[in-house]
């Protein structure tokens, strides 16, 4: 698909050929309890999805996709798929090294996102709540430590750029570090449309350098000689097709055949695009794609914002990384303030965020993880309207087994 296609399916293009649907209503008749997640859970298509996620990585047939948490942007392919959700896809690594290392993904995608419609020829393209906020950071001197709140301190201390391009070739070259000749790829996602751009990947040669290709000039990546004229003047870059390695490239073909499906399917896909308004916070341990535990709830792209708690086992206790829990805390700062601040107005981003699920794979640790959230003072705010609900859930291996509100 290039970048006439693109632009196309952004403005809603695509035809239609079979039986439409509206992604807005279906979106806002998702029903959340309980039972219904474990219904989803234990339903065969459920079961089916996560039998082929676990045969794709017995064949070492995964992709590690280290994306925004952004309910917009999806990965293609779940049951191919290691999900890390991530504010502007800059959440702490170390956590995760053992997913980015585990040789049984043949590659790793670090994926950022932008809104093309809003898209200006020479200026850094926005989308991304997390790089907006970075930008008003870098113009306020950084803000104050002192003063700021939890999801500023996230961003000071973990998001490098305001701009798509070098927060995503960043990104996966300190990704690539921790990996053993592992191809690691940089993209950009227009969730308008839901298509991919190849802006830059790395890989390490047998001799233990780093072949690096990136569609923007190194020298412009430096701080000092950042130029989005010169970065946008001609559009979003990426790299073509053709030059790219052919793991990667099927990634690509078969992003291109489920945004076909998503506009034959859906008409009204791209004008869902211009806000994010899930029905739920996700707040999990498992890399699993929460489309292979809950594919009838959370199958459709934009109902569900999630952000992942790195783990450990000590003595078969699984407890959560503190320096992901503390990140993972500040994160759903973001979501949770917007939702309880826009309440009342519909039409504004996180406005219908009703739920928040906590997934582990231990039901008292996600009852610990619920009681520190409802400590934090932007949370109570939320608790505040009654129709909120937090739900915790024990699921191992994809397999949910117990599942209740907290009380």
């Amino acid at each position: 698909m290039n970048e006439s296609e693109r632009m196309r399916h952004a403005e809603g293009g695509s035809r239609r050929s079979f039986e439409e649907r509206s992604l807005a209503l279906e979106l806002e008749q998702i029903e959340i309890t309980p039972e219904s997640l474990y219904e989803d859970n234990q339903s065969e298509k459920a079961r089916n999805l996560r039998a082929e996620w676990r045969e794709n990585r017995a064949r070492g047939n995964l992709a590690v996709i280290d994306k925004c948490s952004d309910a917009r942007s999806f990965e293609t392919s779940p049951e191919n798929s290691t999900v890390i959700p991530s504010i502007a896809a800059s959440g702490p690594i170390e956590p995760f090294t053992r997913v980015y290392e585990d040789n049984r993904s043949k590659l790793i995608i670090e994926m950022s996102h932008f809104y093309i419609p809003s898209f200006e020829f020479g200026k850094n393209p926005g989308g991304c709540g997390g790089r907006t906020a970075k930008a008003a950071h870098i113009q306020n001197g950084n803000g104050d430590p002192e003063k700021e709140g939890d999801i500023d301190k996230f961003i000071r201390e973990n998001v490098p750029h305001s701009d798509v391009v070098i927060n995503s070739l960043y990104r996966a070259s300190l990704i690539a570090e921790k990996t053993d000749e592992k191809l690691v790829a940089a993209v950009a996602q227009d969730h308008s449309s839901g298509a991919y751009y190849v802006i830059g990947f790395s890989e390490k040669l047998p001799s233990g350098a780093l072949k690096s290709v990136s569609a923007v000039p190194s020298h412009l990546l430096f701080e000092n000689l950042y130029d989005p004229k010169t970065i946008y003047g001609e559009g979003i870059p990426y790299i073509h097709r053709q030059e790219i390695p052919d793991e990667l490239r099927e990634v690509l073909e078969a992003n291109d055949k489920r945004v076909h499906e998503l506009f034959l399917e859906f008409p009204d896909y791209a004008k869902t695009q211009s806000i994010q308004n899930p029905s739920t916070l996700i707040m999990s341990t498992s890399i699993k794609p929460v489309r292979t535990r809950f594919p009838q709830t959370f199958g459709l792209p934009g109902s569900f914002f999630e952000i992942r708690f790195g783990r450990k086992k000590i003595d078969d206790n699984e407890i959560v990384d503190p320096k992901s829990l503390s990140s993972a805390l500040n994160q759903a700062h973001y979501p949770i303030e917007h939702s309880a601040r826009n309440h009342d107005d519909k039409s504004k981003d996180f406005s219908r965020t009703g739920n928040i699920l906590i997934d582990t794979g231990d039901i008292d640790l996600s009852l610990d993880l619920a009681c520190e959230l409802s400590e934090k003072p932007w949370m109570q705010e939320w608790m505040k309207h009654p129709e909120h609900k937090i739900i915790v859930s024990q699921t191992r291996g994809g397999e949910m087994t117990k599942a209740q509100y907290l009380t």
